[in-house]
């Protein structure tokens, strides 16, 4: 019979510097933060990188060890989302590269780098020193590594329309034939006006509109001109 052994409560390694450096409370839920682990073997050599992500900074440790902090507290935007993936690493050799004939071509080299996803724009790592903000003119719903670069499905834009409703103007008391008269001067005139109704809007009348389903909300509808899948990659 198969037994099952615990070998204890595998937590975040980034988690104790966070706490220390109150970039998180005392005994911190597991809501309060996202926790990511990437392994890579692409030299040969297995390596595991974590991710702990707060609305305002990453914490990225290496092999059980913290190595680095990124903090977002001056950019005023919260952390949608932060991964580790690879881009092609930046050559100078490249007139030398061009003049191998096709035979003789070589592997594009690759290096890793963190990127991190605010409201309207990506900051990248590279772990080599460098970094670079991309200003992104659309809101990023979820992302994923891709061999080279990163894939970005994108928030589409709604507009989110309030029920049209029709407003009618009260009946006058005199409008129907009552059994009891009464007097012409104490009948009232109730006028009617547009400017109740504010700035009117079209109607979402179609073939499939029927007139129990016309007056409820319009569906949103997207205004986005992108695409709804991107790749973001770095140019050599």
């Amino acid at each position: 019979m198969a037994t099952v052994q615990s070998l204890g409560l595998h937590r975040p390694a980034g988690l104790r510097h966070a706490i220390d450096e109150q970039l998180l409370p005392q005994d911190p839920p597991s809501s309060s933060y996202a926790w990511d682990i990437f392994i890579d073997d692409t030299d040969g050599v297995q390596i595991e990188d974590e991710l702990l992500t707060t609305d305002k900074c990453v914490v990225w440790s290496r092999g059980g060890l913290f190595r680095k902090t990124f903090k977002f507290d001056l950019e005023k935007e919260s952390i949608t989302q932060a991964l580790l993936t690879y881009f092609p690493a930046s050559e100078d050799e490249g007139s030398g590269r061009k003049a191998s004939g096709a035979g003789d071509r070589r592997p594009v080299a690759l290096e890793k780098g963190l990127v991190v996803f605010l409201k309207t724009q990506a900051h990248i790592y590279m772990l080599s020193g460098t970094s670079h903000v991309v200003h992104m003119p659309f809101e990023v719903e979820s992302a994923c590594a891709a061999p080279v670069g990163v894939l970005i499905q994108t928030k589409q834009k709604t507009e989110n329309l309030a029920p049209i409703s029709l407003k009618f103007p009260r009946v006058p008391p005199n409008s129907f034939v009552s059994s009891q008269l009464t007097a012409l001067h104490g009948s009232q005139q109730t006028a009617f006006s547009m400017e109740s109704l504010g700035n009117p809007k079209s109607l979402p009348v179609g073939l499939n509109m029927t007139l129990e389903n016309m007056w409820d909300a319009p569906l949103e509808q997207p205004e986005s001109h992108w695409p709804r899948l991107t790749i973001v990659e770095k140019k050599k």
